[in-house]
């Protein structure tokens, strides 16, 4: 059995994926527990982006034929 450690660029986008599920997540996490209003809306925008880029993330990976 060959190991071949190279990542596809299917791989690489279902990786990129995840992280900025997992950021959404975190972020929204975040402002849950802040206090300070500004901060709760900040972090509520980074959650935002991070859930933008996440299902930019899942069209390309369809696109390419990506299994999701």
């Amino acid at each position: 059995m060959q190991f071949n450690p190279a990542m596809s660029d299917v791989d690489m986008l279902i990786d990129l994926e995840k992280d900025t599920r997992l950021a959404a997540v975190a972020y929204l996490s975040t402002a849950g527990e802040a206090h300070d209003p500004t901060l709760k809306d900040l972090f509520f925008d980074f959650s935002k982006g991070s859930m933008k880029h996440q299902e930019k993330c899942l069209d390309l990976i369809k696109k390419m034929g990506g299994d999701i």
